[in-house]
């Protein structure tokens, strides 16, 4: 079964590029890459997202460094 999914990370505005993607032993996908946009800033933050195999977001984590500098893969 195919799916798409779109991460927004609670705003309209940024740039989000996936950079890797990974899949565990039950197939969840584990999905890597940067940010932009959140809170204000432009600046690029680390994100990576897990998703069931239907497509189900599981989790979402994001970094940025101590500095608030920009975070890029």
């Amino acid at each position: 079964m195919a799916w798409v999914a779109r991460y927004d990370r609670l705003t309209s505005s940024g740039n989000h590029q996936a950079f890797f993607i990974a899949l565990d032993r039950w197939k969840n996908a584990v999905v890597a890459g940067n940010s932009s946009g959140f809170g204000g800033n432009s600046d690029s933050d680390y994100d990576v997202v897990k998703y069931t195999p239907n497509g189900t977001r599981v989790w979402a984590v994001r970094y940025a460094s101590p500095s608030n500098a920009v975070d890029t893969v």
